[in-house]
């Protein structure tokens, strides 16, 4: 993944991004300096052979050598040459085998007390520490361990794996603009008991965008905040981040059977759907939803999905007009309108991709209604496909891409111009080999963030 994009990652992946990152930390650690080592520096031979074994190793590994690649922190070349008066090199080894047995807080402990020795500071030790913390989501902490190094150590080697690693931290610890958990999930057992009681009367929740009518007081506020914080996605997607002048009316029926009484043109399998209608010069822009899931518990579905992807669709269908919009861009977005990365689709879309049973991009971008062949594959795909494109352009360019297509610019000349290549007969396969790339990537991240060689002990 290139390092600009790797630098946006957000922090659900800084887990996997570590599980493939020992090899890196090998080569920062091949440069022990003299100083560290008290007069016994490591031979030119050892060093020049772990250079090319460390070189061959990228930090980006696939994610099955993740579990060997963990391996090797307890064999490196250049300590076995250190001189062996020198005190703390058991004590080194010993931080290192507890990072890589998973025990991250003792890592941590002995390495920064290593690193920070008033006698014998030994510096690189802060990689150990900061690796540990990152394992331990103690970002700040962490990029305090990898400015520590940085300004201790004077070799170029691995300083850019080191750099990229603070990147990560530093953004990992800011606050995100916006909170991008599923809602439900931080709803506690009695919030949920509490929005599935069905209310004799309506109530309405009115804000700047939305009209909100259910049978649930609490749930009508918390769909209206949840409906105004996906809009500003849709609009920083869609729109450039301009304001939606307009408002939405929102029906949060009973149950299924409910929804699908009220809800004009739903389909039988839907959790949601919108209608943009025009009447007497009047446009009516509403989104139907459903309270109750099948089992009349609280519908997460609806709040965490339906809400934001249903906003989206609405947005998209006004913003097109008349124009057509691809569906692989109408579905994709309103997918990325969603607050949290779906996971699950970045892994069938990267998994597929690598194998045989992809759906060429060529072929994705003109698919239509009510021809999918594939219809989880296409989705996952869809989805992958835009958020490379906005990892890789931005959500700026991305907005301006889209208003090309609406503007009635074929896809494949608005992607060329927004990616900024120069014209050539096989722009989609050369897009088509990098998409691919990056989305085989995440794959192995996200494999190897849910692998259980990645999970903290404990």
């Amino acid at each position: 993944m290139p390092r600009t994009e790797t630098a946006r990652a957000p922090a659900v992946w800084l887990g996997a991004m570590l599980a493939l990152a020992p090899p890196a930390l090998l080569v920062c650690w091949q440069g022990v300096t003299a100083d560290e080592s008290h007069g016994g520096p490591a031979s030119q031979a050892a060093s020049q052979s772990s250079s090319s074994q460390g070189a061959s190793h990228p930090s980006s590994a696939p994610a099955s050598q993740s579990a060997e690649n963990r391996g090797h922190l307890t064999q490196l070349p250049q300590l076995s040459k250190v001189s062996p008066d020198f005190p703390d090199f058991e004590r080194l080894h010993q931080a290192l085998r507890l990072l890589q047995a998973g025990h991250y807080a003792e890592a941590d402990r002995l390495a920064a007390a290593l690193a920070a020795d008033a006698n014998h500071p030994m510096p690189r030790a802060w990689l150990v520490a900061a690796q540990a913390r990152q394992y331990l989501r103690q970002f700040p902490a962490a990029a305090e361990a990898y400015k520590s190094f940085l300004a201790a150590s004077d070799t170029p080697v691995g300083r850019e794996y080191v750099q990229r690693q603070l990147s990560l931290c530093e953004a990992a610890a800011e606050p995100p603009a916006g909170d991008s958990s599923l809602p439900s999930l931080r709803l506690t057992a009695q919030d949920r008991k509490e929005l599935a009681v069905v209310e004799a009367n309506e109530v309405v929740q009115t804000s700047e965008h939305f009209i909100v009518t259910a049978r649930n007081a609490k749930l009508a506020k918390l769909i209206d905040q949840e409906a105004e914080s996906a809009l500003k996605r849709v609009c920083g997607l869609i729109l450039g981040g301009q304001e939606y002048p307009h408002r939405v009316r929102i029906h949060v029926w009973v149950d299924r059977k409910d929804y699908l009484t009220h809800a004009s043109g739903a389909l039988n399998w839907s959790g949601g759907s919108f209608t943009l209608t025009r009447d007497a010069g009047v446009v009516n822009r509403r989104i139907d939803l459903a309270q109750l899931d099948g089992k009349k518990a609280l519908s997460l579905a609806t709040i965490d999905r339906a809400t934001p992807h249903e906003l989206c669709h609405l947005v998209v269908a006004e913003f097109f007009g008349d124009a057509p919009c691809p569906l692989f861009l109408s579905e994709a977005l309103a997918m990325l309108a969603e607050p949290q990365l779906d996971n699950d689709r970045l892994l069938l879309a990267g998994t597929a991709l690598a194998g045989k049973g992809k759906i060429p991009l060529a072929d994705l971008l003109i698919v239509e209604a009510g021809r999918i062949d594939k219809p989880d594959l296409f989705y996952a795909e869809s989805y992958s496909f835009l958020l490379y494109l906005r990892q890789r352009m931005g959500e700026k360019a991305l907005a301006a891409m889209i208003e090309n297509v609406k503007n009635g610019s074929p896809l494949a000349e608005a992607l060329q111009r927004a990616l900024h290549s120069p014209e050539d007969p096989d722009f989609l396969k050369l897009l088509q080999a990098a998409w691919e790339k990056y989305a085989i990537d995440q794959a192995q991240y996200i494999r190897a963030l849910r692998s259980p060689a990645t999970k903290p002990a404990g």
